[in-house]
């Protein structure tokens, strides 16, 4: 009887220690699922977060190679002292760092300041690729100059030299800056003398290609300077006379070795500004000459640096 009761009461005693873990157990709070996803992982160093995603590698049609990344920089700000960090403040910066391969040559990476977009880092990509694949370059050139309109078998050539300075803006495009001198014979029935044509202004060139063969177009204003011509037939009217003209360039060269290219170059010059009075007096032939167009066929030398 006695060990009877004693198994009943041992009995109870674990019914009632089952029922308090289960209602300690049903009593527990379940955590919550959070609604935000992770942040971003970031790296702190000192008083900073660094945070660095890499971009994707763009290779030009010139082979340059571009590797960009962007480094994001925040400071950390804290409430109060002793607390714990709670969120970034403060004033971020955000960079983008170039490593531009030209040729399999890779300089080291360089920091670039970013304002607003990445916009900078495709002007640089765009500056390097034309400084590297055109270069500045100075051409001299020689050749003959031919008239045209009514008195141009009346009109020789003795020679034309020039110097052309080529400056590259982007891609296929660049500014030339030309001046030109040709000594030239005019010979008519009743007399005949010798002048001197000046020429300088600039043009813009497309080039074709970057291979062995670079054939190019342009187009351009030159102010042309005419001295030792006959009097147009007014009294007030100087010998020597300046007219603007509109040029059209096409030329080609061949790439040579050490930065040379040689090749032949064609310019047609057509005058449209401050033209000479004609007036059908002494003189008139040069002045019809001075309005007339002309062309010219030069030999080139481009040295590049």
């Amino acid at each position: 009887m006695k060990s009877l009761k004693l198994i009943t009461l041992f009995t109870l005693c674990l019914l009632l220690k089952a029922t308090q873990v289960f209602s300690e157990e049903s009593s527990a709070p379940t955590p919550a699922a959070s609604s935000n996803p992770a942040p971003a992982p970031v790296v702190v160093e000192g008083n900073k977060t660094v945070k660095i995603t890499e971009g994707p590698v763009v290779t030009t049609a010139n082979g340059v190679r571009v590797e960009t990344r962007t480094i994001e920089t925040q400071p950390l700000q804290q409430e109060k002292a002793g607390s714990q960090t709670r969120h970034f403040e403060g004033s971020s910066e955000t960079k983008i760092e170039n490593n531009i391969s030209i040729d399999g040559r890779s300089p080291a990476f360089g920091a670039i300041p970013v304002a607003a977009s990445p916009a900078a880092a495709v002007i640089s990509t765009v500056a390097t690729e034309a400084l590297t694949s055109r270069p500045l370059s100075v051409t001299p050139v020689a050749g003959v100059t031919a008239f045209q309109g009514a008195w141009y078998n009346h009109i020789s050539n003795r020679g034309t030299v020039g110097l052309i300075v080529d400056i590259p803006i982007f891609s296929i495009l660049s500014l030339e800056a030309e001046a030109q001198y040709g000594r030239f014979n005019i010979s008519y029935s009743n007399y005949a003398h010798n002048f001197n044509q000046y020429s300088g202004g600039a043009n813009a060139k497309v080039t074709l290609g970057n291979g062995l063969f670079q054939p190019y177009l342009g187009v351009g204003m030159m102010a042309v300077y005419y001295e030792g011509m006959a009097n147009t037939g007014y009294t007030s009217n100087p010998a020597n006379q300046m007219v603007g003209a509109g040029q059209l360039v096409a030329g080609l060269d061949v790439n040579l070795l050490g930065g040379i290219a040689l090749g032949v170059r064609g310019e047609l010059l057509r005058p449209m500004t401050n033209l000479a009075p004609v007036n059908g007096g002494l003189g008139s032939q040069d002045a019809a000459a001075m309005n007339s167009n002309f062309g010219r066929i030069l030999g080139t030398v481009k040295v590049s640096f």
